[in-house]
């Protein structure tokens, strides 16, 4: 009987630079597109392709990394791919050599039942065919000569533009990168003259050989196991028994908080992106009044990086929508905190019972607690209300400081996997104007304090820690679009949520737009709305 799972497929994608081997110089700009094609495919509610993508980091390869990934994904794989630098029957991961004939043993052991393809987008890869080919895999992308590195990252960023596009095969979106390469003027002169001719499917003998007429000029072939030649046509190759449809009541809660607010987004997602890998330790600021819900940008912020994906990124979050109540989970500092007090606080709210240590005296400590170990994110929200600032501030600016240079300068062994700690700091802004007594009245009579003013005061006090310039080297990122309000959703961006959440009912616009200004209000009945059709669906199921 086919093994059956409600756990979508998983795509493992690696790259490497070896040390010994010559700089490639766009793996990098190989990996960020593979990577979004995948998370745009997942995202899009047009598009039936369902996958979890392994891994998300960015992080190059290492031998431990891929044989761990195999163990624990087993069956749930169906696309194994590797860039960087392969021959002889090995590839040159970070921390050395891989023999493809070891790997394709483990393929065959835990994946052998869904696993479809395999690209080795390395130099010469053609003769890891047969290997894999004796150990049941289907399908092989592989090289016939040495290849160049931008070409290389041409080719597999037009396969997988298309193959994350539902229903395109493989067949299909290998043909579309062939075609595209070979018509691309600037890439002439990197391309063999007989390459392209034609899609070739190499079957293995009985001897487990291969037969091939193919000249050996060509770049890329589309090597099919004997038996197994429809899966290259099938537009579910990608899908698990039992998987035949999009898993339905599991909403998640984080959603209420998804409405609108995409400026703020991109700004997040430019440094997060980009740079969010390299860095061990984040610091993101948002600052506006408490009606405009700074913590509900927040929450939408991790839900749309990190915790939507939960059967690819491992976290501890002890502000999960899902779990807990933001005044539950929150560090609220005040300005008596020094850097001990402060570390202590977020130390604490980290904490599970069985966590024997109760008191922080170091940095290192974040990384002990149980709820921390084996994560890839641990994520904390701190709220300072405005009105405490200017005591704390200079506390704050100091932990964030010693804690980013903390990971800078220890770094985790090559052994140890180290979280990312992701700090969201909130100052909540009081707007509204003194009407009472002598200030009161001196600020009504020459005009009071702004609110864009305030946010201004509050993000100065961050002094050089923030550098729009320099993202790379920022201890912080302020997520306030140029320092601006946060947006109100409007009646246009609430049909939107509800059109892109799929509410097969119609609820009533006209009182989900009557929110009076107040996000946290619009975050509540969307909250409402949720839990309403989790139980509609629950019920259709039972």
């Amino acid at each position: 009987m086919a093994n059956r799972t409600h756990k979508p497929p998983a795509v493992l994608t690696y790259f490497a630079q070896n040390p010994d081997q010559k700089h490639l110089s766009y793996l990098q700009e190989e990996y960020d597109y593979i990577y979004k094609a995948w998370r745009q495919a997942d995202i899009d509610g047009n598009n039936n392709i369902v996958v979890t993508y392994l891994p998300y980091n960015g992080q190059m390869a290492s031998l431990q990394r891929i044989t761990d990934d195999i163990a624990e994904y087993k069956e749930r794989i169906v696309l194994l791919h590797f860039s960087g630098h392969a021959g002889n029957g090995q590839i040159f991961l970070n921390d050395g050599a891989g023999n493809v004939e070891g790997i394709a043993d483990l393929l065959a052991i835990h994946a052998k039942e869904n696993l479809k393809l395999v690209f080795l987008n390395g130099c010469s890869t053609k003769d890891q065919v047969e290997v894999l080919f004796r150990n049941q895999i289907p399908v092989v992308i592989a090289t016939q000569c040495k290849v160049g590195d931008q070409i290389a990252k041409e080719f597999a960023k037009e396969f997988y533009k298309l193959l994350t596009k539902y229903p395109c095969t493989i067949e299909k979106a290998y043909a579309h990168a062939l075609g595209v390469v070979k018509a691309n003027d600037t890439l002439k002169p990197l391309l063999p003259q007989t390459a392209i001719d034609q899609i070739t499917q190499i079957y293995e003998t009985d001897r487990g050989g291969l037969e091939t007429t193919i000249p050996a000029t060509d770049i890329w072939k589309l090597y099919v196991r004997k038996g197994a030649e429809r899966v290259i046509d099938d537009p579910d190759w990608w899908r698990l028994p039992g998987n035949d449809e999009k898993p339905k009541g599991t909403i998640s809660l984080e959603k209420a908080y998804t409405c609108d607010r995409v400026a703020n987004m991109q700004v997040f997602q430019a440094f997060f992106e980009k740079h969010g890998r390299t860095k061990s330790v984040h610091h993101y600021l948002v600052v506006d009044e408490p009606e405009l819900s700074p913590q509900g940008l927040s929450f939408k912020l991790v839900y749309e990086h990190i915790t939507r994906q939960k059967l690819l990124n491992r976290f501890s979050y002890q502000c999960d929508p899902n779990e807990t109540s933001y005044e539950d989970g929150c560090v609220v500092l005040s300005r008596y905190d020094d850097v001990a007090r402060i570390a202590n606080r977020i130390y604490v709210s980290l904490l599970d019972e069985f966590t024997k240590k109760r008191e922080w005296d170091r940095f290192e400590d974040f990384y002990k607690p149980n709820v921390v170990k084996n994560q890839d994110y641990v994520i904390v929200f701190i709220q300072i209300d405005e009105a405490e600032l200017s005591g704390v501030a200079g506390a704050v600016r100091e932990f964030m400081t010693q804690s980013t240079a903390y990971a800078a300068t220890h770094p985790p062994a090559q052994s140890e996997k180290r979280a990312k700690l992701l700090f969201f700091w909130h100052v909540v802004v009081d707007t509204a104007p003194e009407t009472s007594g002598l200030t009161g009245w001196w600020r009504g009579l020459f005009g009071g304090a702004k609110t864009p003013d305030k946010r201004q005061v509050c993000v100065e006090q961050f002094g050089s820690l923030y550098n729009t310039k320099d993202p790379a080297a920022s201890t912080l990122w302020v997520v306030n679009e140029n320092v601006k309000p946060l947006p109100i959703p409007q009646e246009k961006d609430i049909k939107q949520w509800l059109s892109k959440n799929d509410f097969s009912y119609d609820p009533d616009l006209t009182d989900l737009a009557d929110f009076d200004n107040d996000v946290r209000v619009l975050e509540n009945k969307f909250r409402t709305l949720i839990q309403d059709k989790k139980t509609r669906e629950a019920a259709s199921r039972s």
